[in-house]
């Protein structure tokens, strides 16, 4: 008679606990349905503070001077190439490389 009270306990147990661990799981959905509902909002409120960042444009024209430019290094290059016709075609292929 005790092994049986015993599996009657150990049975009631687990669905007790099974019981919590549903209502648990759906508090956590709910959870999740609101902390998505937040991160809509937020997302929403960032895009329009954005929006109205990007459409107040203000153009400052900036007008140089000579004096106020400094070149540090300069230099030509020069990547020969040769201009070659096949089939009736003109292609231009490398005058350099690796090989």
């Amino acid at each position: 008679m005790s092994t049986s009270l015993t599996k009657r306990r150990m049975t009631e147990k687990a669905k007790a606990d099974v019981e919590e661990s549903e209502d648990a799981i759906e508090e956590f959905k709910e959870q999740i349905a609101d902390l998505e509902k937040e991160l809509n909002e937020a997302i929403k409120e960032v895009q329009a503070k954005w929006a109205e960042i990007a459409d107040d444009m203000e153009e400052i024209p900036v007008h140089p001077y000579k004096k106020d430019i400094l070149i540090d290094l300069f230099g030509v290059a020069w990547f020969p190439y040769h201009l070659v016709e096949v089939d009736g075609r003109a292609i231009e292929l490398p005058g350099f490389g690796n090989e």
